[in-house]
């Protein structure tokens, strides 16, 4: 995802999706993270799981555009 990586699993478990994202960082406040605008390009529509692996704002500074996001249902 660039500088401040994310990491974006699809985990499967036949044709149901739990989507995971490790880290979530956002350049420009301005405008939707990498990381968000990865999943909305793939309408991904719910998060199982969002993980921070540490509290360095290059790792969480995306988390409240995220959890925004879905937490009116990926819209």
């Amino acid at each position: 995802m660039g500088h401040g990586d994310s990491i974006i699993l699809d985990i499967k478990d036949g044709s149901e999706s739990a989507w995971t994202v490790i880290d979530c960082h956002n350049p420009n406040r301005h405008q939707d993270s990498p990381t968000l605008q990865f999943l909305r390009k793939r309408n991904v529509n719910r998060l199982e799981c969002i993980c921070l692996s540490h509290p360095d704002y290059d790792h969480y500074s995306g988390l409240y555009q995220l959890v925004s996001y879905y937490s009116q249902g990926g819209r």
